[in-house]
């Protein structure tokens, strides 16, 4: 019934290398946040892509939703995460460092230990690119997660040598 009614959409993604202003759960909370910052807008694309291509109101993104500063509670979100990632409605995978479909097995995404909970424990996968545009119009009719087209299952199989069969 959750996922029916009060279904949340959770972020998969990079953490900022260069740009400073990644949103923490401190700075939520305290509600000193950078509007500008390029952290902020990737909450703001995260949560827009959430309701405009996915009807979600809800949105689950690490930085914001874990309070690192308590052991004890980040040490029960890691137990947890991969629950989290199953039991949402849609993973939006934001490839903050790919422009075009044919970049996608490059991407640092793929190089981060969390990848493979976050590509399998969903029922639907979106990918984004560094612009939040999907790289997939979905048809009428048609399996809403990404995996399963030819032209990004081809890259995740480059990126990760796991066939399009066992995706």
């Amino acid at each position: 019934l959750l996922k029916k009614y009060a279904g949340y959409a959770i972020l998969s993604h990079t953490w900022l290398r260069s740009s400073p202003g990644e949103i923490t759960y401190d700075a939520w909370n305290s509600g000193i946040v950078d509007l500008d910052a390029t952290g902020y807008q990737k909450l703001v694309k995260f949560c827009q892509t959430a309701w405009q291509q996915n009807k979600l109101c809800f949105g689950w993104m690490d930085k914001v939703c874990i309070n690192k500063n308590s052991s004890s509670e980040l040490g029960e979100s890691i137990r947890s995460m991969y629950n989290w990632y199953q039991r949402a409605s849609v993973c939006i995978v934001h490839l903050a460092d790919t422009q075009g479909i044919e970049e996608i097995h490059r991407d640092a995404w793929f190089t981060r230990g969390w990848t493979l909970q976050e590509l399998f424990a969903p029922d639907s996968v979106k990918f984004y690119n560094k612009d939040w545009k999907t790289f997939v119009v979905p048809r009428r009719g048609s399996n809403d997660d990404d995996r399963s087209t030819t032209l990004i299952g081809a890259q995740i199989t480059k990126a990760t040598t796991i066939t399009r069969k066992e995706l």
